[in-house]
C-alpha cells in the first residue's frame, strides 16, 4: 500500500501544528490566581468577635504575618472597625461536612450596596470564615488551623486552589500544616508583583 505525499504532509503538519497551536490558545483559565480580586493585596483586615471567642486570634495573626512576608505587595493589616472596606474573618460552625472554610469576595453593585462577586469581578472586600466544628471533627491541631486561616487569607488576595495532584501549596485543598510555600510566593508575586 503506497501513501501519498499529501497524507504525509498532513500527518507531519498535524504533529507539529497542533501541538504548537494548543499551546498558543491555551490560557490562563487553569492557572491559580483569579482574573479579579481585590485592586491591591495591601488590605485592611477586621477581626468578628468570633474569632475571640473561639479562641483563634493568634491563628488569624499568624496566618496573616506568613502572606505578608511573601511579597511587599502583601500587607494584611488589622483594624478595629469594620466600617468601611476591610477584609473581614469569622469563625463559625458549618452543616456541610469538612468544609473546613469559606470565603466569599463582594463588589459594589451599581446601586451602591454590596453583592457577592465572583472570581473575574473586581472586589470591594471578602469575608474569611473557619468552621469550628468541623476542624474539631477533624482533631486539627494547631499548625492546621493556622494553614487553614491561611489558604481562605490566600483566596482572599487572589488566589485559586491549587490541583491536588500540583505542587505543595497552601492553596491546595484539604488538612495540612504549611504556610505559603515558595509556589505559592510564585503565584502571588505574579498576581500582585514582588
Amino acid at each position: 500500500m503506497r501513501i501519498s505525499k499529501t497524507f504525509k504532509k498532513i500527518v507531519l503538519l498535524g504533529f507539529f501544528v497542533v501541538p504548537l497551536s494548543l499551546g498558543l490558545l491555551q490560557t490562563d483559565a487553569d492557572a491559580v490566581r483569579y482574573s479579579g480580586g481585590r485592586s491591591t493585596a495591601i488590605n485592611d483586615v477586621w477581626y468578628s468577635d468570633s474569632v475571640s471567642s473561639y479562641g483563634y486570634v493568634s491563628a488569624f495573626d499568624e496566618a496573616r504575618f506568613r502572606w505578608n512576608e511573601t511579597s511587599s505587595k502583601v500587607n494584611l493589616k488589622r483594624v478595629l472597625s469594620s466600617s468601611g472596606t476591610p477584609d473581614k474573618y469569622y469563625v463559625g460552625v458549618s452543616s456541610i461536612p469538612y468544609r473546613f472554610g469559606y470565603y466569599t469576595p463582594y463588589k459594589l453593585s451599581s446601586s451602591g450596596g454590596y453583592v457577592e462577586a465572583n472570581h473575574s469581578d473586581t472586589w470591594a472586600f471578602s469575608n474569611v470564615s473557619i468552621y469550628y466544628n468541623n476542624m474539631e471533627r477533624a482533631d486539627f491541631k494547631t499548625d492546621e488551623v493556622i494553614s487553614n486561616a491561611g489558604h481562605e487569607i490566600g483566596h482572599s488576595i487572589g488566589l485559586d486552589h491549587t490541583p491536588s495532584d500540583g505542587a505543595n501549596s497552601i492553596m491546595r485543598s484539604g488538612i495540612q500544616n504549611i504556610g505559603p510555600t515558595t509556589y505559592d510566593i510564585t503565584e502571588i508575586r505574579l498576581k500582585r508583583g514582588n
